[in-house]
């Protein structure tokens, strides 16, 4: 009896995702300091934005100061970013942070296909680009304002690597680099 031929796994095809921005985030100054208005930054992203402003995927809104940009929440959508980042409840969110000193900005990772709500497969996937965002964005500001999805306190450190601060050696460089953590 001749041996059946085992059927070689179907390779998903990977979906390239892309970075644009970052957009700087319009504000308004007012009695108690700047702010962001929900409708004149819509406004202005949407204007800034291009047609970015209807795609779908992950936004990450931050500070950008001197030294660089501080990741401050991380969020998805599958209706639209520019409805998702200027929801009243994010904007509640942005101006909280806007007492650090430096320009509001948001970064976006976009899906790489034209439109809105393109599925279970883009939904879950963004999901878990936003978990992975979260995730790295919590290592490098611990204020992080996301509630969800931030990782359990951990009893572990990487010296170098992984959960302290400072300038990592050689060798701890060189493994950053190795695994994808590395900054340069």
């Amino acid at each position: 009896m001749a041996k059946k031929k085992a059927e070689p796994k179907k390779v998903e095809k990977k979906r390239t995702y892309t970075v644009r921005g970052p957009y700087e985030i319009h504000c308004v100054k007012g009695k108690c300091g700047r702010f962001v208005d929900e409708g004149e930054a819509k406004e202005d992203f949407a204007e800034k934005a291009g047609d970015y402003k209807n795609r779908i995927g992950v936004y990450v809104f931050g500070v950008h100061r001197k030294g660089g940009a501080v990741p401050w929440y991380v969020g998805k959508t599958t209706r639209g970013f520019i409805d998702e980042i200027f929801s009243s409840n994010n904007v509640k969110k942005y101006n909280k942070v806007l007492i650090e000193s430096g320009k509001p900005v948001v970064f976006l990772i976009v899906h790489p296909k034209l439109g809105r709500g393109r599925g279970v497969p883009a939904t879950k996937q963004i999901g878990e680009i936003e978990d992975f965002f979260v995730k790295l964005c919590y290592e490098k500001n611990k204020a992080l304002l996301n509630k969800q999805l931030i990782p359990k306190v951990t009893r572990w450190v990487v010296k170098g690597v992984i959960g302290t601060p400072g300038r990592a050696g050689k060798t701890a460089e060189r493994f950053k680099k190795m695994v994808g953590l590395a900054t340069k």
